[in-house]
Formats: structure tokens, sequence, C-alpha cells
């Protein structure tokens, strides 16, 4: 008798795994679903000589790489996925320091925004400045070279 309960037990528990394990795996493919389609939804932007891929975290000015620290990078794609958009020093301190390293300092979006104009060099340009209220990436026909 004690026999019959233990495969009974042994039934139900191989059962009980097979339906979590489904569960599992379909939540990990909705999962990967998403941020493939997140990845996919993000463009290669394009204005000028700069061209800024987002999900390949690459920045190229005439075709040129550009290195950009983590920070800066952030800071150019949030412009970037606005094109044409001010944005607020708020709102550039939010895209670039959404962790717990955020800091509260306008003068830091300043500071970085100077360091992205150096990195592009001729492209620097179309980091605009809106005075008194704060940023923004200039909407301009794309360069032959930058559609290369």
């Amino acid at each position: 008798m004690e026999l019959d309960s233990e495969r009974v037990l042994i039934t139900m528990t191989k059962a009980e795994l097979a339906d979590f394990g489904r569960v599992v795996a379909h939540e990990v493919i909705a999962r990967l679903d998403a941020a493939e389609r997140l990845q996919a939804s993000e463009p290669v932007i394009a204005t000028g000589m700069l061209t800024v891929n987002v999900p390949g975290h690459e920045v190229l000015v005439d075709g040129a790489p550009v290195k950009l620290k983590t920070r800066e990078f952030a800071l150019l794609a949030a412009l970037a996925r606005n094109l044409g958009r001010v944005l607020t020093r708020d709102q550039l301190l939010d895209s670039a320091w959404p962790d717990s390293g955020r800091v509260d300092d306008d003068r830091t979006v300043d500071v970085h925004v100077r360091r992205v104009r150096l990195a592009l060099g001729a492209a620097a340009s179309l980091v605009e400045t809106i005075h008194g209220v704060g940023y923004k990436l200039a909407k301009v026909p794309v360069s032959p070279a930058a559609r290369a």
C-alpha cells in the first residue's frame, strides 16, 4: 500500500513540475519577445552628419565612430529619441541617470552636454542650447556620409 501512495505522489509531482516548466518556459519566451520588440522599436537615428544607433550603442559622425562614456551616450540617445524636441535638464537627468546614481544638480547636464559636443567634433552644433529651457538635437537633412 505504501508503495502505491509513493508512486501516486511521484506521478503527481512529475505532472506539477511539467506544468510549472510550461509556465516558466512561456514566461521566459514572453520576456524575450518583449525585449526583442523593444530593441526593434529603437531605430537608428540620423540627423545631418550624425548617426545614433541606440540598440547598438554606437555613434558615428560622417561615418566615423565616436567614443562616448555611458552617461554621455545616454544623454545623446535621449536627445536623439526626441529629435527636434527640447528636453529640460530634469528630463535629461531622468533619462541619463535613471538609477540610484542620479544627481540633482542641473549643472551636471551642462557638463555632460559639453563633453558630448567635444566628442562629436564637427557635429557638435547639432546639440543646441535652448536658453532657459534645456537642449535639443537639431533635425536637419542627413548628409550622404551619414547614410552609408
